[in-house]
Order: structure tokens, then C-alpha cells, then sequence
């Protein structure tokens, strides 16, 4: 007698089994992380997006990886990655069993879909595929390395052969129905065919006089249609004459133009959208209109000279006319009838039909995927990015020593990030989920980027945005609720946020050479500070609260008592503007970075000058202090960081990059740490350039480099601390979020040595 469960315990079973299913679907922040690294914020950007021949699987090519999504529940099923590597392309087997992508760099990667491993990388010397094809068996993946073609066994990766002929860059590439054929168009104006089994060239078609762009079989697979510069021509495979001309320079014959043109995937059909707002429809194996669909314009959406794109069902009864940032119209190809969106689809980038015409994929400018109802054009979901626009050093606002386009928690258990539009992001750090900001309020489409500081104790967030000066919006971390907003004092852009260590005040700095102070807990306006001539960079409140320090462009400091607003002293020694600000632990002096590269140290007790730091060439970025104050270091826009004795002022060690880069530096328990965007340098071809997708973490006072973090595809734009040391937080332009645990990749350095 076989065993069974009991009802209450088949309950318990099912329900933790649909916990634990629901729980592995939202961790993919955690799939494929690089070694030191505990989250991943964002899944990168879109490049490239196909559904399987079956349509039960939605493939997103990114800057991380490929993305694979349940098609009918478009929750994640898995992240394809192999040491995080942006891919550009992605194209399924026609079976679906494997998935070929191309990564940035030029490789290939062929995926075994059901186990999700790698099956083969074929590699190249820095040239990139330009063209990726299946055989109609799939059997055969066919590539091309600029003038080659190289046939691969699918399966395994192997070559088989090398076809070689073409004088200029091969384009385009194309296979009979039965395979037996490939055709292959070039920049040297030629199409070549090539026996497939024994890789002999068959014969070269000539007549085109500009770069040939796309080819395609008819169905037959004796005839061929190609396109270079909007001439069309139609051959005849078996003769290798040109039967006829169907555009000559965009002008169809028979009436209308070419503006673009689409290849059906079996390219048994073709379709062009013409300015006189009409679709022609051809079929390839005749050279002949199969169906014209007019008005696919109101008058008012005339095609004008951007490019208009036409995609297609596998079946061909929907068709989708589309154009980045513009309309989309869906078309059903017998009525010949059309409908739009239910909705604005935003600025859409790209799209994709699932092979039974019934669903619409469009990535958007924002990194989001939306999928639509073909029947009735109704919004059905939205697949979440999160993808950040983290604003560069050189034009994020800055509030205290750090660029402020992302922000850590004390402990780096949460994570703000502002992007453009004044929205703001809050996520969990411990649970990877996002925290939605409830009311969240978007500022303006002309907002860059928002700006983000926690609270000293975490529970409270400010945001603002650049280049507006709307106010600043305060949040409640725990429930992301929107408690207040602070205007109605500043006439321009705020330039410095500040938090007083007991959270209960905050500081802004202005263009408009004030500094205004806020009661955070009731939203009040307390005092407006007015001694300025010139705008205001910089504003830093000393260690006990009790002072207020603010420096402008001038280089003039002010110091005001925080309590009542009232000015205590001037400062004036630097003859360039104000750049950082920092005060030692126990508040007795006032450090002073200039954008001239000198730092001056003040008593803050008696307003005096001390001493003058030089070595740095250009403007001071920050200057941190270890506990007894006995050192500090200090970094620069000359690509220096560097460690001083406070008493003497020896320069007692100097770390250099190049111009630019991105040092923070923290305590991390006894000693100095620092983190920089600076990386190795890159070839690619014949170009090079320094290359800056890695973080650097290194001890200050040995000048030691502890260990490299990879992980990131694109350019890094910050690195943060949190302020406990335990956490890092990396950005990149790609709008992906790392979070590195600071404790494990240090034991792996100590290791390692």
C-alpha cells in the first residue's frame, strides 16, 4: 500500500511549496552576482529581446546577462550569465533547445535552454559577429566575422567550415528553405551564394550599387529578394539574373516609396511603410504586392523622415508598424483593419510579437518591458526594471563630501537612488525588495536626475531634484510614506544638502547664495541665512550640531550657531571656490578642500587659521579624518588620493589614477580603505581607451590594492560607503546597483595573501 499525506499536512505542503516557489522567483537580485557581492539592484539594459518558437519563454538580452521569463505568468525563470557580460544579441534555435547570444566584445554563447547551462563559447580575436543565422534544422548556426562566414555545428560549437570571397563587410545572410543554400549580402555590393554541405561557392549575384543590407528566400527557395539603400531587386536563384527591379531608390513600382522595410522571419514576406502612409505586403517567391493596407497614418501622424519600423507575426495576420518614441498601430493583416494602444506606450525602443500574434512585448527608453492584449490592445503587465540614472560626479548635487545621486543607510540596509524626472527608488538591502515611495511625486521631464540623503539614524529620506528648485521631499523609510515637503524659500537651484547628526535639522545650500534651515520633524522653515555674495557649494554641520559651516564660489566660509541662525565668524584665506568641507571627530578643527587643490585648516573655537595642505592639482573632493585625528586623507579631481599628517602636514602616502576618478574613502574598523571606479586599460580592435566597469579597494596606509571587484558591464559613475564600513555600493551607466559585503571580501584579501 503506497503512503499518502494527510490533508492538513498536503495543505502545508502546497502552501510552503508556493512560498518557496514565490520566494525564488523574487531573489533573481541575487542570481548570478559576482564573487563578494550580496545584491544586485536593476537588471541592466534592454538590447535585444525574442520569444521561443513555442512562445512560452520571453528572452531579454541585457547588460547582466539574458533574462528568461514565463511567458504566460512573466515571472523570472532564470539569468544566463558567465562572468556578467553585456549581450547585444540573442536568437533561438528553431526548436527552441538553444539560445545563441553575442556578447559585446564579439563572442558567442551557445545556452542549452532546458538546463539553463552553457553548452559552447566561441570565442574571436576582438572582431564582433555581425550576423547570427540558424539553419532552417537548426543544425547549422552561420556567423560572419566582417569579409567571412563561419558555419558552426550547432550543437557542439565546432567549425565545420569557412566561406571566404566577399571584399568588404558581410552583412546580411540568408537560407534556403531546405537549407541547402546560403546566401550572404556585403558592403562590397555583391550577394554569394554557398553550397551548405560542402561550403563551395555556387555563384554571385551583381547589380546592386550600394551596400547590400538584408536578403531572404521565397518560400520556393528559387527566387531571392535583396535591399541596398532602398533598392529593391528580385532574382531569379537558378539563373542568377535579376528578374526585376521592385524599388529604385526608395520609388515603388506601381506607386508609393520606401521609408523602411521588415523581412518576415521565415522571409517568406516582406513589408515596407511607404510616405504616403500605406503598407505594402510582397511575397518574396514572385516579387509580387500581396496586400496593401492604406491609412496607416492619420493625417496628423504623417511618417516623416524618421524611421519607421514593421514587424510581423510568425503567421502573419498581425502586423505592427512602430517608430522609437512614437505611435505604435497594430493591424490585422485579412481585414485590413487597425487599432492603437489602450494607453501612451511611452517612449518604446523596441518590440516583439509572440509567434501567435496574440501578445506585444515593447521595451521602453526606461528599461521597462510592457506587455500588450493584440485583440484589444489593453495593457497586461509591466515587467519592472528598476534601472537607474545615477547622475555623474560632474553634475550630481553635493551634500557634504559625496555626490548624492545614491545614498546608503548607516548600517547599508537600505538603498535610495534618484533618476531623471525627480523619481526616487528605495530598496530593502536585506530583502532585495523594492520599497515603492507612497505619493511619490515627479517633478519634472526636465529633471535630470533626483538627488537622496538619509537621516543620521535612517528613518527619514530627503529628495530633490536637479536642475529644479521645487523643495525637497521628506520620507519615512519604514512605511516609504511622504511626511513633507520644504519650499517656498530658495529662487534657485540647491546645490548642498545636510542632515544635523540628530536628524532634527537639515541645511540646504543655494545658487541663490542663501542657506535656509528646516525643522525636519514639522516641515517648518526656520531661518533663512543670508552673508553669501556668491553661491553657495557647500553646507556641513560640526559633530555636536551646534554649528553650521557653509562655503561658496568665492571661496568665503560662514559660520553660524545652528539654534538661532545667528552669524559667528568669517573665514577667509582661499581665493577659489569652496569645494569640501569636513571637521574632525571632535570638532576643534575645520577642514577647507578649494578648487584649487589647497586645503586650510581653522580652529573653530577661535576662528584662526592654521596650516595650509598643498599637493593636490586640482579641486578637492573630500577630506576625511581617522578617530584620533592624528591623519586624514583627502581626495581630488586630479585623479590623487592622499594620506597627511595633521600636525606636520607630510604627505605620508599618495595613491594616483587617472584624471577623474571616482576615490571614497572610508574607516573600515582600524584602518583606511578606499574605493575607486579606476580599471585596467581596454582593446578592442584597433581602439583604446581606460577602461572603468571594475571597483578597486585599497589600503591607504600601505597603499596596498586588497582586492579587485568585477562585476559590472558599463562605465562606473559611483562608489559609496555606508557609514558603518560594512557595505559598498557600486552604480554604473547601465542603471545596475551592486551591494558588496565589505567583512567577506576582506577575509577572501587576507586569505588570498
Amino acid at each position: 500500500m503506497k503512503p499518502t499525506l494527510s490533508p492538513i499536512l498536503l495543505v502545508l505542503f502546497v502552501f510552503s511549496t508556493l512560498c518557496l516557489s514565490s520566494s525564488f522567483a523574487q531573489d533573481y537580485t541575487q542570481w548570478g552576482l559576482p564573487e563578494g557581492a550580496k545584491a544586485r539592484i536593476g537588471k541592466g539594459s534592454i538590447n535585444d529581446m525574442r520569444y521561443s518558437p513555442d512562445g512560452t519563454i520571453l528572452a531579454v538580452a541585457s547588460s547582466v546577462g539574458v533574462w528568461l521569463y514565463d511567458a504566460e505568468t512573466y515571472q523570472e525563470l532564470a539569468l544566463l550569465t558567465r562572468d556578467p557580460e553585456d549581450v547585444r544579441d540573442i536568437s533561438f534555435s528553431p526548436d527552441g533547445a538553444t539560445l545563441v547570444s553575442t556578447e559585446r566584445f564579439g563572442s558567442l554563447v551557445l545556452w542549452d535552454v532546458a538546463t539553463r547551462k552553457v553548452k559552447k563559447v566561441i570565442t574571436t580575436d576582438g572582431s564582433r559577429y555581425s550576423a547570427v543565422l540558424f539553419s532552417p534544422d537548426g543544425k547549422i548556426l552561420v556567423t560572419t566575422d566582417f569579409k567571412t562566414v563561419h558555419l558552426w555545428d550547432a550543437r557542439t560549437g565546432e567549425t565545420e567550415r569557412t566561406l571566404t570571397g566577399h571584399t568588404d563587410w558581410v552583412s546580411s545572410l540568408s537560407f534556403s528553405p531546405d537549407g541547402s543554400t546560403l546566401a550572404s549580402g556585403s558592403d562590397d555590393k555583391t550577394i554569394r551564394l554557398w553550397d551548405v554541405t560542402t561550403g563551395a561557392h555556387k555563384k554571385t549575384l551583381i547589380g546592386h550599387t550600394k551596400s547590400v543590407s538584408n536578403i531572404a528566400f521565397g518560400r520556393d527557395g528559387g527566387t531571392l529578394v535583396s535591399v541596398a539603400n532602398k533598392t529593391v531587386h528580385f532574382w531569379d536563384i537558378t539563373t542568377g539574373e535579376m528578374k526585376k527591379v521592385l524599388a529604385d531608390r526608395g520609388v515603388i513600382t506601381g506607386g508609393g516609396t520606401i521609408q523602411s522595410m521588415s523581412f518576415s522571419a521565415d522571409g517568406a514576406t516582406f513589408a515596407n511603410v511607404s510616405h504616403n502612409r500605406t503598407i505594402y505586403v510582397w511575397d518574396t517567391a514572385t516579387g509580387s504586392i500581396k496586400r496593401t493596407l492604406t491609412n496607416a497614418f492619420e493625417m496628423n501622424e504623417q511618417a516623416s523622415r524618421e524611421v519607421v519600423n514593421v514587424s510581423f507575426s510568425l503567421n502573419e495576420k498581425t502586423f505592427v508598424i512602430w517608430r522609437s518614441g512614437g505611435l505604435i498601430r497594430l493591424w490585422d493583416a485579412d481585414t485590413g483593419e487597425y487599432k492603437s494602444l489602450a494607453k501612451d506606450a511611452g517612449y518604446v525602443t523596441r518590440v516583439v510579437l509572440s509567434p501567435d500574434g496574440r501578445t506585444l512585448a515593447t521595451g521602453n527608453l526606461d528599461e521597462t518591458i510592457h506587455l500588450w492584449n493584440v485583440s484589444t490592445g489593453e495593457h497586461k503587465k509591466t515587467i519592472a526594471n528598476q534601472h537607474f540614472v545615477i547622475g555623474r560626479p560632474n553634475y550630481v548635487i553635493k551634500s557634504g563630501r559625496d555626490a548624492k545621486g545614491m545614498a546608503l543607510s548607516h548600517k547599508g540596509d537600505k538603498l535610495a537612488a534618484g533618476i531623471g524626472y525627480g523619481t526616487t527608488y528605495l530598496w530593502d538591502a536585506i530583502t532585495r525588495q523594492q520599497q515603492p515611495l507612497v505619493g511619490n511625486i515627479n517633478e519634472s521631464e526636465s529633471s535630470w536626475f533626483s538627488g537622496v540623503l538619509f537621516s543620521p539614524d535612517g528613518n527619514t529620506l530627503a529628495s530633490w531634484s536637479f536642475p529644479t528648485y521645487k523643495g525637497i521631499h521628506l520620507w519615512d523609510v519604514a512605511t516609504g510614506g511622504h511626511k513633507r515637503t520644504l519650499t517656498g524659500q530658495h529662487t534657485s537651484v540647491l546645490t548642498s544638502v545636510s542632515f544635523s547628526l540628530n536628524g532634527g535639522t537639515l541645511a540646504t545650500g543655494s545658487r541663490d547664495k542663501t542657506v535656509c534651515l528646516w525643522d525636519v520633524a514639522t516641515g517648518t522653515h526656520k531661518k533663512t541665512l543670508k552673508r553669501h555674495t556668491e553661491e553657495v557649494e557647500t553646507v556641513v554641520f560640526s559633530p555636536n550640531g551646534e554649528t553650521l559651516v557653509s562655503g561658496d564660489i568665492a571661496g568665503t566660509i560662514q559660520l553660524w550657531e545652528t539654534a538661532t541662525g545667528k552669524h559667528k565668524q568669517t573665514l577667509k584665506r582661499h581665493t577659489s571656490g569652496v569645494s569640501s568641507i569636513a571637521f574632525t571627530r571632535d570638532g576643534h578643527t575645520l577642514a577647507v578642500g578649494s578648487v584649487d587643490g589647497t586645503i586650510y585648516f581653522w580652529d573653530t573655537s577661535t576662528g584662526q587659521y592654521k596650516q595650509t595642505f598643498i599637493g593636490h592639482a586640482d579641486a578637492v573632493t573630500s577630506i576625511d579624518f581617522n578617530s584620533d585625528g592624528l591623519n586624514f586623507a583627502s581626495t581630488s579631481e586630479d585623479g590623487t588620493v592622499r594620506l597627511w599628517d595633521t600636525d606636520t602636514g607630510e604627505q605620508k602616502k599618495t595613491l594616483a589614477a587617472y584624471k577623474g576618478t571616482g576615490w571614497r574613502v572610508s574607516f573600515y574598523t582600524d584602518g583606511w580603505m578606499l574605493a575607486s571606479r579606476f580599471g585596467d586599460n581596454n582593446t578592442y580592435g584597433n581602439y583604446y581607451w581606460p577602461q572603468s566597469e571594475n571597483v578597486e579597494l585599497w589600503n591607504l596606509a600601505t597603499g596596498q590594492r586588497l582586492k579587485i571587484l568585477k562585476g559590472h558591464t558599463d562605465d562606473i559613475v559611483s562608489v559609496l560607503f555606508s557609514t558603518d564600513g560594512q557595505t559598498l555600493a557600486s552604480a554604473d551607466d547601465d542603471g545596475i546597483v551592486l551591494l558588496w559585503d565589505l567583512t567577506s571580501i576582506l577575509n577572501m584579501a587576507s586569505e588570498a595573501q
